[in-house]
């Protein structure tokens, strides 16, 4: 079966799957009236007008079967009160409620009509006597809901929920008999600076638990880390091989923490997870950590290393076998890991073969980048920065970027080095390409003005200045700025220094942007990360401090100086005392920009005991994250911007329904489940938990809220629930369209 039919089974297995956990839940709650006695009018899934229906003794209609039935009761009606005559002139009406019961009886009519209707989201079970919308209708009927005992009426409320928490428990406990394709709990990159690099975690740890519950994959690692929290330490049991290759356990304390101080971002610790040797597994490419910027926003640079002609060096369906000639295993990522660590900037060749083993194998030749710092932090060493240059023009990499512009000379390139930009019109203000951040705002600044801004650049060693260009808007999520469509990234390659940080030790020392680095500690450097191999290696201080000596050597002279006047600038050594955090930042490491598949282990068990153990361990999981995702939210360390709609869900399962194995399906569908239930049972009025809630109540007072009460309850639980519902439809839509 081809990706593509995959893909489209996949999602007809979620879209099912969705109604399927619908009528489960209010399956509950009819079976529940049922056992009880109460009279159960309709059970539908959907809402609105019945597209379909069905009803013992009359079979399936279109539309709802209620006109049929009252057309045959009515019937059998004339035909035993007036024969085969025609009623006298004058005579109308019909059947008493107590003789249509008796008749519908008679004719073996079922008083519950089954049906789906028009609107595929959510469902309903209608009992006789109970309305959601206002006071409950009085009736004498000993069957009818309110005339229940509060105990049978928080039975049946309850019982939707508790068919939830089964079918989670019993779809978790198939799934590992199955057996369930995971990412391990091991971790595979650690970000530069980031909670879990200074807490020492290194590439190829495995995570048993955190904060004292059990890890089993990865998704439950991040999980449990972005639920913690904020800037509150906890135990991370890891296990690690020691020197003589057994495996040994410790335990380290690790402090997560957002990856900016505002904003709607979870708390993290900065690691990523395990990759395989091997291109992806097809339908689509995966967007891992890498490629999302601080926001969880998919971040430009990263999409543009990854979509470029050295991100296709490992394509779908092939797998690696050799790295810079040393031959490897789909399972050797830490190889790889370790090549980099030990790389100054050196390219690396890549040779594939497809998994078939039919075709050549092919070697592509990689530039390596460097690891990306936690958070919203620029990299620097000491506050030196390198310079920045074009990585892709409207989000393309080289070789399928069209020029952005037409400058005096040329267009801008992917490869083009940026100097700076300054306003086209008075007053002609400039700024240096010293920070990232400092060029969008002046860019964003100018497009908000509508003024067009000209882009200072150096291309093979020529300084050229683009014609005027007017930044155009674009929104990311809820947020819109103005940009020129350029995706940046780090000239590595040179050792200029392109900007100095405020308030750093190369700005305490006086050192300015144009100077070239020339050695650290007396070792030539050409390449950054020959900088961070030097760091990584010198000798830690009080505190983890570490000190550099640097040499520097002045900017190239004009071309009107004279040889004099260049024989009198001499270069310059000067020391840089850096900080633990400063040290941790510099010491950076290679990353390679080539799109790999996620790691996979079988998480599977052949004991039913055991299945069932985890099974009910998943759902308990799901439950208490839901509520602890509330209880952040309450206490505003988790914005409610997180929170999915309808639309969002959907979103997200056919994105896992199109690239992920169909066991996941499965997953999704029992995480639906578990979550459905705490939802459901959430105490706002209109939902199961406010019912009851109110049934509590009830019980307390000796009898029930009046109506007038009661249809105030509802009516603000129905506002309630619409705001919330146009809330996160919005965070989705929001999420979507940006």
């Amino acid at each position: 079966m081809s990706d593509t039919l995959a893909g489209v089974a996949s999602v007809a297995a979620l879209i099912f799957g969705f109604g399927f956990v619908i009528f489960w839940h209010e399956l509950g709650h009819f079976l529940a009236a049922k056992w009880v006695g109460i009279k159960v009018e309709q059970f539908a899934v959907g809402f609105g007008n019945a597209l379909v229906a069905w009803r013992k003794g009359v079979g399936l209609t279109f539309g709802s079967s209620e006109p049929r039935v009252v057309r045959l009761i009515t019937d059998e009606w004339r035909r035993q009160t007036f024969g085969d005559a025609a009623p006298p002139d004058g005579v109308t009406g019909g059947p008493s409620q107590a003789q249509a019961m008796m008749l519908a009886k008679s004719l073996g009519l079922g008083e519950t009509e089954y049906r789906l209707n028009w609107v595929p989201l959510g469902g309903y079970v209608k009992m006789l006597g109970q309305d959601d919308s206002g006071p409950v209708a009085g009736t004498s009927d000993p069957r009818a809901y309110p005339n229940k005992s509060v105990g049978a009426r928080m039975l049946v409320i309850s019982a939707g929920v508790v068919m939830n928490i089964l079918l989670a428990i019993f779809g978790f406990m198939c799934l590992f008999r199955l057996g369930f394709n995971v990412t391990p709990p091991v971790v595979g990159q650690v970000g530069q600076n980031g909670p879990a690099d200074v807490a020492g975690i290194v590439p190829g740890d495995r995570v048993l638990s955190v904060n004292g519950r059990k890890i089993f994959d990865f998704n439950g690692l991040a999980t449990s880390v972005a639920l913690s929290k904020d800037r509150e330490p906890i135990p991370f049991v890891i296990e690690r091989l020691g020197k003589d290759g057994k495996p040994l356990q410790t335990t380290i304390t690790v402090t997560p923490r957002k990856p900016v101080a505002e904003g709607s971002a979870f708390v993290s610790v900065g690691i990523g997870p395990m990759f395989a040797l091997a291109g992806p597994s097809g339908r689509g490419q995966h967007l891992t950590d890498a490629m999302l910027d601080e926001r969880g926003l998919p971040d430009e640079a990263a999409i543009a290393r990854l979509t470029s002609p050295t991100a296709s060096a490992v394509r779908p369906h092939e797998v690696v076998t050799r790295i810079n000639g040393q031959p490897v295993m789909p399972g050797d990522f830490l190889t790889l890991q370790r090549i980099l660590d030990n790389n100054t900037g050196q390219p690396i060749e890549v040779t594939v073969k497809p998994v078939t083993g039919e075709g050549l194998e092919r070697t592509t030749v990689v530039q390596p980048g460097i690891m990306g710092q936690f958070g919203a932090v620029e990299w620097s060493v000491g506050g030196l920065r390198p310079r920045y240059r074009v990585e892709s023009v409207d989000g393309r990499g080289p070789d399928k970027a069209k020029p952005l512009a037409a400058p005096a000379d040329g267009q801008i390139f992917p490869g083009d080095v940026i100097l700076g930009a300054t306003l086209a019109v008075p007053p002609y203000d400039h700024t240096p390409a010293t920070t990232l951040d400092m060029l969008k705002k002046f860019v964003d600044s100018a497009g908000q003005q509508g003024k067009p801004v000209v882009v200072e650049l150096l291309r093979k060693g020529v300084t050229e200045r683009t014609q005027p260009m007017l930044p155009v808007s674009k929104k990311t999520g809820s947020q819109s700025s103005y940009r020129l469509g350029i995706g940046f990234g780090w000239d590595l390659g040179d050792m200029t220094i392109g900007g100095v940080a405020d308030n750093s030790a190369a700005a305490r020392a006086g050192i300015e942007a144009g100077w070239r680095l020339v050695a650290v500690n007396g070792q030539p450097v050409q390449h950054w990360l020959e900088v961070g191999r030097i760091v990584r290696n010198s000798p830690s201080g009080v505190g983890g401090s570490k000190t550099l000596k640097i040499t520097l050597s002045p900017p190239p002279p004009a071309a009107s100086t004279s040889a004099s006047a260049v024989a009198d600038v001499a270069t310059r050594e000067l020391v840089l005392t850096l900080d633990r955090e400063d040290s941790a930042m510099a010491a950076i490491r290679a990353d390679l920009p080539i799109n790999l598949e996620v790691a996979m282990e079988v998480r599977k068990t052949d004991s039913i005991a055991t299945a069932a153990e985890w099974g009910l361990a998943a759902t308990r999981d799901f439950v208490l994250q839901s509520y602890v995702t509330v209880l952040r939210m309450t206490q505003r360390s988790l914005s409610p911007t997180n929170l999915q709609g309808p639309i969002g869900i959907v979103h997200t399962g056919g994105l896992i329904a199109w690239s992920k194995p169909p066991d996941w399906i499965l997953w999704f569908i029992c995480m639906i489940s578990a979550n459905l239930a705490v939802v459901n049972f959430l105490p706002l009025p209109i939902l199961d938990g406010g019912h009851f809630v109110l049934l509590c109540l009830e019980k307390a007072r000796g009898k029930p809220l009046s109506d007038r009460a009661m249809g105030a309850v509802q009516m603000t639980g129905l506002a309630l629930i619409g705001c919330i519902f146009l809330f996160v439809t919005f965070n989705d839509l929001t999420r979507l369209l940006g």
